[in-house]
């Protein structure tokens, strides 16, 4: 029996007996492989995802060493504990849609019992859910033709990146875009219209709640009746 100490590098061992009369003999040689240290993967590519959408699938650089033959089990991460995600055995791992932040470790294995280690923390960051702001006409109350009318807006929250704003006007099936600003301008009226503030950034588009614009018509001219060949004086 030959007990060896802790190795770093392959080598190669045989046995060797000898007799005084007939000298030595050999054993067959005997190849011993040493594994590179086992090195645990990395995990690379932070995102920032829409709310309630699913990240793009993340993959494992590495691991490397102990014998290139690997087990992985995927975590997800929180203050106080590591939770595993049950079946995720593979190198990259697919994930469904999420509404909050989410933090991913990845624990691979060597199979030959060279090692097992805790790749880097990678977070999966998701935007606070696209919500639409409001507005409020100026002036309140009912118009009469040929009025003007403005709006200020609220902007929108969530979402990733700048809103972009349209103001819609109409009635039914027929609407167009009055406005792109946050507030709108003033407008002519003639007739009673709705009026709503539509908002959009990447993460999607939103609308406001509709306010109706209520123009009262000019009321209706008399006719008059009488006479058409009245005396003089």
């Amino acid at each position: 029996l030959l007990e060896l100490p802790a190795q770093t590098q392959g080598f190669t061992v045989r046995q060797m007996a000898s007799d005084v009369l007939c000298g030595p003999a050999y054993s067959n040689e005997l190849d011993v492989h040493v594994f590179d240290p086992f090195i645990p993967a990395t995990l690379e590519g932070e995102q920032l995802i829409c709310f309630g959408t699913a990240p793009a699938a993340l993959s494992a650089v590495g691991p490397t060493g102990g014998g290139n033959d690997y087990h992985y089990e995927w975590y997800t991460m929180n203050a106080a504990d590591t939770i595993l995600i049950a079946g995720e055995n593979n190198a990259s791992i697919e994930m469904a849609e999420l509404v909050e932040t989410t933090i991913y470790l990845l624990q691979p294995t060597s199979n030959y019992g060279c090692g097992s280690g805790w790749s880097n923390p990678l977070a999966i960051e998701v935007a606070d859910s696209l919500v639409a702001g409001s507005f409020v006409v100026n002036p309140l109350g009912e118009l009469r033709p040929a009025d003007e009318v403005s709006a200020f807006g609220t902007n929108a929250r969530g979402g990733i990146g700048p809103h972009e704003w349209n103001w819609w006007l109409g009635e039914g099936d027929s609407w167009q875009v009055v406005g792109s600003d946050l507030n709108l301008a003033p407008i002519l009226l003639t007739d009673t219209a709705e009026l709503t503030l539509v908002f959009s950034n990447s993460c999607g588009v939103v609308s406001s709640d509709t306010t109706t614009v209520i123009v009262n018509p000019l009321p209706p001219l008399s006719s008059i009746e009488g006479d058409l060949n009245p005396c003089v004086s």
